[in-house]
C-alpha cells in the first residue's frame, strides 16, 4: 500500500505539472497592460492664441480687439499682445 501511495502521488504531481504549463496569456499576451502607449496630457490651464479677452473662446470680439490694435486705437498688455500674435511673429497682423 506504500508503494501505491507514492505512485499516486507522482501521478498527481507529475499531471499537475502538466496542467500548469497550459497556462494561456490570453490574446493581447501578459505585457499587455505595461504598454499604454504614447500619450499626451493637455495643459487645461493654456491660452488659446488669438483670445485677446480671455473668455475662452475666439469671438468676432477678439478680431475687433485685434484690428483696433492693429491700427493703433487699442493699446493692448504684454499678455493680449501674445495672445493677440497669432503666428508668434511679434507683429499683430
Amino acid at each position: 500500500m506504500g508503494f501505491n501511495l507514492i505512485k499516486y502521488n507522482f501521478i498527481l504531481l507529475f499531471t499537475a505539472s502538466i496542467i500548469a504549463q497550459d497556462f494561456s496569456p490570453g490574446p493581447y499576451g501578459t505585457n499587455y497592460y505595461d504598454t499604454a502607449g504614447p500619450f499626451q496630457i493637455p495643459d487645461v490651464n493654456a491660452q488659446v492664441l488669438g483670445d485677446i479677452n480671455y473668455d475662452e473662446s475666439i469671438t468676432v470680439e477678439d478680431a475687433v480687439w485685434s484690428n483696433r490694435a492693429f491700427t493703433g486705437e487699442l493699446d493692448l498688455t504684454e499678455e493680449q499682445f501674445m495672445m493677440a500674435d497669432v503666428n508668434q511673429d511679434g507683429v499683430i497682423d
